[in-house]
């Protein structure tokens, strides 16, 4: 578990935000690259990095309602929307109303938007392992065991955002 107390843990104040600083860049960078990978080599069929987080949020959450996608990804409602409307015309998610006359509207995934997640997450597997195989095995221990650290540095910087959501309303 992380220890949000970071004199318990012996850094000083200049050493953590040393950390923070080089966690910023390697994240933005790692996203940056995963996106442009994602979209350059983008196989015939395969879903677009938005698209693939819509559909993997329906997974996780079931039915939802676009604003609370919007909410949940970080992203401005009008932005997901044309994102959803085109995953609607790709047969891979649908939109419905829990009963007539509600306007409350929900998003679903298909199973043609599952069998395309699946594949593409596959696709996506593949490509980053045949990296990864790149480096030693030394590295690919180090990088293995690091991956739960960041994890739960992951879960903190989210559990920080929600309590920050919570005190403003």
């Amino acid at each position: 578990m992380i220890d949000t107390d970071s004199e318990s843990r012996g850094y000083d104040s200049s050493q953590a935000d040393e950390v923070a600083e080089q966690l910023q860049r390697v994240f933005f960078r790692l996203w940056n690259c995963y996106r442009s990978h994602a979209g350059a080599n983008n196989v015939a069929g395969e879903l677009t990095a938005a698209q693939l987080a819509i559909l993997s949020e329906l997974v996780a959450n079931g039915p939802t309602r676009v604003t609370a996608l919007a909410a949940l990804l970080v992203v401005r409602p009008p932005s997901i929307t044309v994102t959803v409307d085109r995953l609607l015309r790709m047969g891979l998610v649908t939109r419905w109303a829990r009963s007539i006359g509600e306007r409350e509207v929900r998003i679903d995934i298909t199973e043609r938007g599952r069998r395309l997640r699946r594949e593409t997450l596959a696709a996506r597997d593949t490509r980053i392992a045949a990296l990864l195989a790149q480096l030693s095995a030394e590295d690919q221990e180090t990088l293995r065991r690091a991956l739960p650290l960041l994890d739960e540095l992951a879960q903190a910087i989210q559990n920080a955002q929600d309590e920050l959501d919570d005190s403003r309303g």
